[in-house]
């Protein structure tokens, strides 16, 4: 199965007593809006989104949502910060939408970028604050590989 696969950092964060706890920055929130504007622009139709738990990610997923009108948003444990890279992977495979948007963290998401780009466990694409990728993704058994699209910026926009 191609599916086209949208990875998200989420946006810039301030500090919190728990990491669980943290949450957008006013900058933060701007620039989540700003990339999710510029994925609006480009169309393509919509995402499945999924987000990790923890404040920030789901924040700024919620603002992805918003912005393009893609959604509902899915909160999944299994994408909290800390997330091995193979179950990622299974992650991915399970799913059978053909528009996956994933908003979580580094590096796991950038570790999850750098294998479908590169097919390394090893290459990370570094991803900063509200950086999104997109990736077309082919996905046939246990196999997972793809080709970087297009790589959004905050400051870049």
């Amino acid at each position: 199965m191609i599916h086209r696969v949208l990875l998200m950092r989420h946006a810039r964060a301030g500090d919190a007593p728990r990491d669980e706890d943290r949450r957008l920055t006013r900058e933060g929130r701007e620039d989540a809006v700003r990339v999710a504007a510029a994925l609006a622009v480009r169309g393509g139709g919509a995402f499945r989104v999924y987000a990790s738990p923890l404040a920030r990610a789901s924040e700024t997923a919620t603002l992805l949502v918003r912005e393009t009108g893609w959604g509902p948003v899915t909160i999944e444990p299994d994408l909290a910060s800390g997330a091995a890279l193979e179950s990622l992977l299974a992650f991915l495979r399970s799913r059978r939408h053909a528009a996956v948007a994933i908003v979580g963290h580094m590096p796991e998401i950038g570790q999850l970028a750098g294998y479908l780009a590169w097919g390394e466990r090893t290459r990370v694409l570094p991803l900063s604050p509200g950086d999104a990728v997109h990736l077309t993704v082919t996905v046939a058994g246990e196999a997972v590989r793809g080709t970087l699209d297009f790589h959004l910026t905050p400051p870049g926009l």
